[in-house]
């Protein structure tokens, strides 16, 4: 959706009430106005979407315990706490970012980890880069064009999230499940890596590919 600057006039106490609401969800003026208008006309904004996406996301998270959700400081962000069974428990911690314009891809996992561990950091990075390799393998001919791309470095990772080919699976209610899927899977294949229960990248596939055969979606 296009935007583009209009003039209007409004009372002061108007725009103060605006304001005091905008700051308590974590957006600006402009924004908050373009909402109410849009729900007004029944028309869904991309601060809408994504806040529905998040209501479920937070939801399915929840009902897990390994994750600690934290507060929410964007409309367009989402953060969660995961501790590794390892020495001094480090944390690792996944953000998801929805993007208000999207094209192949409608946002993106920042996985962070935090350690003063070189060797933990340098297992981390060799289970991503076993990772990527299996989902170039097996998802990447099968999703949009695009879609998904990489960035790795050192205690951090990025990974996109391309659009489901089915148009079907592009509601806020689908996408949060495969958002959650996503999360779930990664935090489980890289606790059983760094935990020793899997030691070689023909047992990381295998575990990957239980996954796949339960019908996880590519995105």
């Amino acid at each position: 959706m296009n935007k583009n600057m209009y003039s209007l006039m409004l009372m002061d106490e108007v725009v103060e009430a605006i304001d005091r609401l905008a700051a308590e969800n974590y957006t600006n003026r402009s924004n908050l106005i373009n909402q109410i208008l849009a729900e007004y006309v029944s028309l869904v904004t991309p601060q809408q979407w994504m806040t529905e996406i998040f209501n479920c996301l937070i939801s399915l998270m929840r009902s897990a315990e390994a994750f600690e959700i934290q507060d929410k400081t964007s409309t367009s962000v989402l953060s969660m706490k995961s501790a590794l069974s390892y020495r001094y428990r480090p944390t690792i911690r996944y953000v998801v970012e929805l993007y208000e314009k999207s094209g192949e891809s409608f946002g993106e996992l920042r996985v962070i980890f935090r350690s003063q561990s070189s060797n933990l950091l340098m297992e981390l990075t060799h289970f991503l880069n076993m990772l990527m390799r299996l989902e170039r393998h097996y998802i990447h001919p099968y999703s949009v064009k695009g879609g998904i791309d990489y960035s790795l470095e050192e205690g951090r990772f990025r990974r996109s999230f391309a659009w489901p080919k089915d148009g079907n699976m592009h509601t806020s209610q689908h996408l949060s499940t495969l958002i959650a899927n996503y999360i779930y899977m990664f935090d489980d294949l890289l606790k059983r890596y760094i935990s020793g229960n899997i030691t070689s990248f023909r047992e990381l596939e295998d575990r990957y590919l239980v996954y796949l055969e339960k019908g996880m979606t590519a995105i």
